[in-house]
C-alpha cells in the first residue's frame, strides 16, 4: 500500500491543531485580555481558581492557581455554591500591580470593579469573572 505525502502531511496539521491549540492553564492564566478556565474553586473571599484538585487540595499558589472576583463580588448570594466545585468561567486578566489601591484600607489591597482582591494566588495577573458555570464535584 502507497502511502501519499499529502496524508501524511494532512495528519501532521490535525494532530499540532488538536494539540497545539489547547493553551495549559497556566499559559492561560499569565496571559492577557478575555479567558475562558475550566478549574476547581475555593471561596476565600476571593475565588481562587485551581488548575487540577492536588493544587487545589495542597492551597498551591500561581502558576497553579489565579484569583479573581466578580466586580460585585459581595453582592452575590451564591457564592458559596461554587466552593470545592469544578467550574466553567468566562473573564478578564488584570495586571495586579496595574489595579488602583482601595480606599482607606486597613492593610493595602487592590480593587477590581467593587470588590476587592487580595491575590492569595500571588500571580501577576487576577481576573475580573463575567460568568460561572457549576459543573459538580
Amino acid at each position: 500500500m502507497r502511502t501519499h505525502w499529502w496524508a501524511i502531511t494532512a495528519l501532521a496539521w490535525v494532530t499540532c491543531l488538536s494539540s497545539c491549540a489547547s493553551a495549559s492553564f497556566e499559559d492561560r492564566v499569565a496571559g492577557k485580555g478575555n479567558v475562558q478556565l475550566t478549574g476547581w474553586v475555593r471561596l476565600a473571599g476571593e475565588f481562587i481558581i485551581y488548575s487540577d484538585t492536588e493544587s487545589m487540595n495542597k492551597k498551591l499558589r500561581f502558576p497553579h492557581c489565579i484569583s479573581g472576583v466578580f466586580s460585585d463580588q459581595y453582592d452575590r448570594k451564591d457564592r458559596s455554591e461554587y466552593n470545592g466545585h469544578l467550574v466553567t468561567m468566562t473573564g478578564k486578566l488584570f495586571k495586579y500591580s496595574d489595579l488602583p489601591d482601595e480606599d482607606r484600607p486597613a492593610i493595602p489591597r487592590k480593587m477590581l470593579g467593587d470588590s476587592v482582591v487580595p491575590n492569595w494566588c500571588f500571580g501577576p495577573n487576577v481576573l475580573l469573572i463575567k460568568s460561572m458555570k457549576n459543573l459538580g464535584t
